[in-house]
């Protein structure tokens, strides 16, 4: 577990895997030290197979936040994937919860297979938010395979705890989220915000594949259906949300709503949650196919190429993702071996050659 004391952290594109604590939270604590004590970023992070010792987690011990549970910092959430992989804990945020009315500001998620326990103070399977707390959301997925997280339900997937007035909760919109329940009825929800999804609504699939895309990152590609999201001015509307007149700005926190998880640029019209098919690189794009042309590249067989020229070798899925970079002057060999079967773009020299793998 990492233990966050006072202080500002940013953690990006860093994979939160098989962890296991006695104790709730798994992942990530913060201190009580009350609001102000620091920032905390976590941009394009990825949450599978982490647990706790079932006795506590299920026991009235376990609550208020599963994986993250903060008390200090104000908390930025941004194109992450967590599977919880049926991760149970007894009540209040199976994946998240914040205390102390502290600023939360959650953007492009994607967040499936945690679940809470009680029978009677369930109270958000998934995020649990506390009273008063500045939250920011939009463009989020949190839903689970069982259609039990009917809408204003204490089994919602998210809870948001009674505030004093409605100026706390600033929804972007866009969400999908397995049921939402207010316990003071007074905040302003999206009118395009869906608050009865389930993994099946979402993906297309009550058990959605999780996959590994090359920078190692997770995801889960949502149904095209859910294309919807104008990129650039759902980025302006949530750049302009700050919860104090202190409060650091998204750019020099250094976080990018345009990009998703892998890094890649999202369309201008793009979908909820933290992948998209559609985004691209920025170094290939379809254009790139089209002009592919020459003959530096020859094969070595067992998918491996030999690239010869000078400068930089770079190598991208069909879709545009670039997947490996090399300095031709320190390697001359593009080993695709590893990577699942398909066409790729071996570009290099000025040059592009399409390559089945």
């Amino acid at each position: 577990m990492l233990y966050v004391n006072k202080a500002d952290l940013t953690v990006k594109n860093c994979v939160w895997k098989d962890n296991y604590s006695d104790k709730n939270p798994v992942c990530l604590k913060s201190n009580t030290g009350g609001a102000g004590n620091g920032v905390i970023v976590l941009d394009g992070c990825s949450f599978t197979g982490n647990t706790c010792k079932t006795d506590w987690a299920t026991s009235s011990n376990g609550k208020h936040g599963g994986m993250i549970g903060f008390k200090g910092e104000a908390l930025y959430i941004v194109n992450c994937t967590a599977d919880g992989n049926g991760f149970q804990l007894n009540n209040n945020g199976a994946f998240v919860r914040n205390d102390a009315s502290l600023p939360l500001f959650m953007a492009y998620n994607t967040v499936v297979n945690y679940y809470t326990v009680s029978t009677k103070n369930a109270y958000g399977q998934m995020a649990s938010i506390a009273k008063d707390t500045p939250l920011y959301m939009v463009g989020n997925i949190m839903v689970n395979k069982d259609d039990n997280t009917a809408n204003d339900s204490k089994f919602g997937c998210v809870y948001l705890q009674a505030g004093t007035g409605t100026d706390n909760v600033k929804d972007g919109g866009y969400n999908y989220i397995g049921g939402l329940f207010q316990s003071g009825k007074n905040y302003n929800i999206a009118e395009t915000d869906v608050l009865n999804a389930t993994t099946a609504s979402v993906f297309g699939s009550s058990t959605p594949e999780v996959k590994t895309a090359v920078n190692g990152a997770l995801y889960i590609a949502p149904a095209a259906d859910l294309r919807a999201i104008d990129t650039n001015a759902a980025a302006a509307a949530a750049s302009a949300w700050k919860y104090s007149e202190t409060a650091p700005t998204l750019e020099a926190l250094g976080i990018d709503l345009t990009k998703d998880i892998c890094g890649n640029t999202r369309p201008a019209t793009t979908v909820s949650g933290a992948y998209d098919v559609n985004a691209t690189s920025g170094t290939t794009s379809i254009a790139d196919i089209a002009a592919c042309t020459g003959n530096m590249i020859k094969s070595l067989g067992n998918a491996r190429y030999s690239v010869t020229g000078k400068g930089t070798v770079t190598v991208a899925d069909i879709a545009g993702h670039v997947i490996m970079t090399a300095d031709m002057a320190k390697s001359s060999i593009a080993d695709l071996s590893s990577y699942p079967k398909g066409i790729y773009l071996i570009a290099a020299g000025g040059k592009c050659v399409k390559v089945v793998r």
